[in-house]
């Protein structure tokens, strides 16, 4: 199907509900719209299909409303099974669900699903695995250069006198099974939620992951628990990952929003399950980041807490994010005291921690933590690192590496620098002086 642009409202009391298609199995829709108003109170409700498995959703979109009372509401498709691919696809409606499974694009789906370059910036919100593009998703799930703009929300769950919040809630995708693959993902949508496993691109990760990076979140992701057991396992970009896989990383990823919860809060990642030396590197947190109340605990300015086999921390990455516990300064990388001897942090953020290196503003702001980041100052110049008039940053096209030149001062004021020099012909210049 392709070229079809629906309008209208639909309301269905029984499961599969959509304005396109109740159930689709291996279809391809190319450049379909909606902006119809799709309301169902069984399970499975979308914009477009109710219900599908194997389906092909490219150049769609939906500007309506869709609202289910059961498992499984998204603005494209309810629930997907094996196969769901979404590319280059939009939400600009609202999307709303009274149970779990809620998405921008997709409420769920099975094994092998696909998102790439598909964007939100409608409303969701559910209770459990809401996500802005993605609530569930199953195994070897792929997402690539996926963007969410709007808030994602999550509310909570009574039974007779007990309440609790709800869990896996994420900017891009709430709940994530294993062997999962992020790349390129942002949120720039505030995140809010009651309960637990929240982050600012994904709230929850199962074991092996593969890949997480070039992820970045500017959105402020807030937890106010609900329950006596609320308000834990919140990080700026990751709520929490179960383990990563061997030859898998998190990398190269970037919070600017600020982060509060009771506990296990982290910039980067609220709490590490299984995570062997070197899978987490390469990483900024910009933002605040604070765990607050009575019964605070494990805040760090990357990683809040970890699970009882962790004994590694983060490598190369670097805080610059205020980190407060209890109102009082917080541990500027982990919450749990892992020795992180690759990691700087600002001085003036946190607390003073004896397991990274402190630095001042202007070694951030000349390059010599860019230099140090990269080699721990055992090379001549940097690979991954480097600076602008803002401070540290990674190197790429617009911002070069960073080159450390020992140069004997001449008469006149010239310096004589050693001949591999010449082969840097695009470089950063950057002074600091030899001791400080």
């Amino acid at each position: 199907m392709q070229d079809l642009t629906l309008t209208g409202d639909l309301y269905n009391i029984g499961p599969r509900t959509g304005s396109l298609a109740a159930r689709a199995v291996d279809c391809d829709f190319v450049n379909c719209a909606s902006a119809a108003s799709v309301t169902g109170e069984g399970e499975s409700t979308g914009g477009l299909v109710g219900e599908g498995e194997y389906c092909r959703f490219s150049g769609c979109a939906f500007e309506g409303i869709v609202s289910g009372w059961a498992v499984g509401v998204g603005g494209l498709i309810g629930s997907g099974g094996p196969g769901l691919r979404l590319e280059e696809c939009e939400n600009r409606g609202s999307v709303s669900g009274e149970a779990g499974c809620v998405g921008g694009l997709a409420g769920r789906a099975e094994q092998e699903a696909l998102l790439r370059a598909c964007g939100n910036t409608g409303a969701v919100s559910g209770v459990d695995s809401v996500g802005g593009l993605a609530g569930s998703l199953g195994r070897a799930a792929v997402l690539e250069d996926c963007v969410n703009l709007g808030p994602v929300e999550s509310g909570y769950s009574r039974q007779d006198f007990l309440v609790w919040g709800g869990t896996a809630v994420g900017g891009v995708a709430g709940l994530i099974g294993e062997e999962a693959t992020l790349t390129g993902c942002v949120n720039l949508g505030p995140v809010n939620a009651c309960g637990t496993y929240v982050g600012g691109v994904a709230g929850r990760l199962g074991a092996d992951l593969l890949l997480v990076e070039n992820c970045r979140n500017a959105g402020d992701v807030t937890v106010t628990p609900i329950g006596q057991n609320d308000g834990h396992t919140v990080g700026g970009v990751l709520g929490s990952f179960a383990s990563v896989a061997e030859g898998g990383r998190i990398s190269r990823c970037v919070n600017h929003g600020a982060v509060s919860a009771r506990s296990y809060v982290g910039g980067i990642a609220g709490a590490a399950g299984l995570l062997p030396e070197g899978r987490l590197v390469r990483c900024l947190n910009y933002g605040a980041v604070s765990a607050v109340g009575e019964r605070a605990e494990s805040v760090g300015g990357i990683v809040g807490a970890k699970g009882y086999q962790t004994k590694a921390g983060p490598d190369r990455c670097v805080n610059f994010g205020p980190v407060t516990l209890k109102g009082a300064k917080g541990q500027p990388i982990t919450g749990y005291g892992a020795a992180c001897p690759g990691c700087f942090f600002l001085r003036s953020a946190s607390a003073n921690d004896r397991n990274a290196n402190r630095r001042l503003e202007e070694d951030f702001l000349s390059g010599r933590t860019a230099y140090e980041l990269d080699t721990l100052g055992l090379d001549k110049r940097t690979y991954d690192w480097s600076f602008d008039e803002n401070g540290l940053c990674f190197a790429d096209e617009d911002h070069l590496p960073v080159f450390a030149l020992t140069g004997t001062a001449a008469a006149g004021g010239s310096m004589a620098f050693p001949s591999w020099a010449r082969w840097a012909d695009r470089v950063t210049v950057a002074s600091w002086p030899s001791s400080r």
